[in-house]
């Protein structure tokens, strides 16, 4: 059995809009994929090789999604539906449960700051492509939200 390693439960999502001073706390999040990025090729293979040769290519960024238990008398919920309908680009931030503080900002330079955090993140920039709500019998209205990610995430492990 593995010694070390992080439950699930416990993990919180964030939300950062670029240039903003404050986080937004996720609350009710069911469930997190935090996403793929996929690795392009460069053919370096020459007419005379027999054998195909490639260099490692341009990272293309695929997509995260969460699934969240709508409240409709949430501000934060309804901030982030308006960020969707803005089509703001955001800083997608999920915290392990390896700890419990949140990440901050930066006053200065509107950053997001983990160097007191004492917990693991993994943060991307995105935007949000989808928010679908969804009513199922025998369950309460959620809401299946897609980011398209841009760029690299960043994996940031609990200080030693």
């Amino acid at each position: 059995m593995a010694k070390n390693f992080v439950f699930t439960q416990g993990t919180d999502a964030y939300v950062h809009k670029i240039g903003a001073t404050d986080v937004i706390d996720l609350a009710c999040i069911e469930s997190v994929d935090p996403g793929t990025t996929s690795r392009g090729q460069v053919a370096l293979t020459c007419l005379q090789d027999t054998e195909a040769q490639f260099a490692p290519g341009l990272d293309t960024p695929g997509t995260a999604n969460f699934v969240l238990i709508v409240d409709p008398t949430s501000t934060v919920q309804s901030e982030l539906y308006q960020m969707y309908n803005n089509r703001e680009t955001i800083e997608f931030v999920i915290g392990w449960a390896d700890g419990t503080a949140a990440p901050t900002v930066d006053a200065e330079t509107s950053e997001l700051d983990f160097s007191s955090a004492d917990r693991s993140f993994i943060v991307t920039e995105c935007y949000i492509s989808e928010y679908n709500f969804t009513f199922e019998a025998d369950n309460v209205v959620k809401a299946n939200v897609t980011l398209q990610l841009s760029g690299k995430t960043m994996f940031s492990p609990k200080p030693a």
